[in-house]
């Protein structure tokens, strides 16, 4: 899904390619990051047809001429089982074709606003955990913590704004009635948010957050996950920004 909502908004090229024949597909091409994924798993995944469009597409991760490769090691994260994917002459059956290219384009619409606000729990886990640790240095360090930026009780009244806001698109989107603008401010707000509740974590329990083990540390990576992770601030930014010119344009009609 990465590669292919990138490749829709104008920020890479498609990595896949794919080889009609009939209601089949033969595919081939490389997938850099996928996390979460295993030699048992079934992974979804986009690729242009010679032919011309896309195609949706469900792979096994041990179907003949799929690879998994192991990532350089990271920073951190390490846990995601983050893989690449390679794909040599992938012969996908017709039962596992979610969208032909004449159903591409309505397909991604249906699913992208689930995609996006799936990724939501990854940054309300980053800011309830960094609000725990703000809250546990308060009560030693209160009296100073209070001339820090953000403090906690602000951060939390943010974080339960974009919660409501978030149960709300996820009822629309259950309804088929989401708004991907509104969904994609919702992510890009939440992006920001986590990384603000990341950092302030940090100054607030000060040198102790330098520990190898020390949570607050380690949370300023995932939150920088969370805005990185597709689609990433810029990404986000970028497709807020073409919506509206497109709604302006629109009105100005």
């Amino acid at each position: 899904m990465s590669n292919a909502v990138k490749h829709l908004a104008g920020i890479e090229n498609i990595h896949l390619k794919a080889r009609r024949e009939h209601d089949t597909y033969v595919v081939s091409g490389s997938l850099p990051w996928v996390s979460n994924v295993g030699e048992d798993h079934l992974v979804m995944v986009a690729a242009a047809v010679e032919s011309g469009g896309y195609v949706m597409v469900a792979v096994r991760c041990d179907a003949e001429g799929v690879t998994l490769r192991p990532c350089p090691e990271f920073a951190g994260l390490e846990g995601t089982q983050t893989l690449n994917i390679r794909l040599k002459d992938v012969r996908v059956a017709a039962d596992s074709v979610l969208a032909h290219p004449e159903q591409f384009v309505a397909y991604l619409q249906s699913i992208k606003p689930g995609f996006v606000l799936g990724q939501l729990g990854m940054g309300f886990g980053v800011i309830e955990g960094s609000l725990r640790t703000i809250r546990e240095s308060n009560i030693a360090t209160a009296h100073v913590n209070q001339f820090l930026d953000d403090q906690g009780e602000d951060l939390e009244r943010a974080a339960q704004a974009l919660w409501e806001n978030a149960r709300a698109q996820a009822q629309l989107a259950d309804e088929g009635k989401a708004n991907l603008l509104d969904i994609l401010r919702l992510r890009l707000a939440a992006s920001e948010l986590t990384l603000k509740a990341a950092n302030s974590a940090m100054l607030h329990i000060g040198a102790k957050g330098y520990l190898m083990r020390h949570p607050a540390q380690r949370r300023l990576r995932e939150a920088v996950f969370v805005a990185i992770v597709t689609p990433a601030l810029k990404h986000l930014r970028k497709e807020i920004h073409a919506l509206e010119q497109t709604a302006r344009e629109e009105e100005a009609a």
